[in-house]
C-alpha cells in the first residue's frame, strides 16, 4: 500500500505486522528492557535482509534467464545435428 503525499513523495506503508514490530521495538525501548542502539539496528535489519534478499532474488531470475537461453540454444543445435544425419540418410538411400 502506498500514501500519496502532495508536496514529499508518494510513501509505503509498512504492512501492519511490520507495524507492531516496530512498535514493540519503541515499547521496549521505552522501557529501558532494551538500548535504544539495539533497537534502532533491530529496526534496520529487516530492511537491510529485503534489500540483500531482492538483489539475491534478481540475481537468481537472471540465472533462469541465462539457463533457459542455454537450453535452448541446446535444443535447436540438438535438432540441427538430427535435421542433419536424417539428410544425410535420406541422401544415401537409393533413389
Amino acid at each position: 500500500m502506498a500514501v500519496d503525499l502532495p508536496v514529499v513523495a508518494r510513501r509505503q506503508v509498512p504492512r501492519p505486522e511490520e507495524l507492531a514490530y516496530y512498535a514493540t521495538l519503541v515499547v521496549l525501548a521505552a522501557a529501558e528492557i532494551i538500548e535504544w542502539p539495539v533497537a534502532l539496528a533491530l529496526a534496520a535489519a529487516p530492511t537491510l535482509t529485503h534489500r540483500h534478499q531482492s538483489r539475491v532474488a534478481q540475481g537468481l531470475g537472471e540465472a533462469l534467464e541465462d539457463s533457459r537461453a542455454a537450453e535452448e540454444l541446446g535444443e535447436a543445435l540438438h535438432e540441427g545435428v538430427v535435421m542433419e544425419e536424417l539428410g544425410e540418410t535420406l541422401a544415401e538411400l537409393p533413389g
